[in-house]
């Protein structure tokens, strides 16, 4: 099954308003998802620094 795709124009402010609405933890939640997305460096980091947590309990 293919995933679907739905492609559209947010204007950055209708994004910035949306965000500053949000409670605390969902707004650090939707920018771990965001930065998530458009960097595997930041992906790598998470995955690093849970391995050194794990290493050191």
């Amino acid at each position: 099954m293919m995933p679907t795709v739905v492609k559209m124009e947010v204007r950055p402010e209708t994004i910035i308003r949306a965000v500053e609405g949000m409670k605390k933890s969902a707004r650090r939640a939707f920018m771990d998802d965001l930065i998530a997305a458009t960097s595997p460096e930041y992906l790598q980091s998470i995955g690093m620094l849970d391995e050194i947590s794990r290493q050191a309990e």
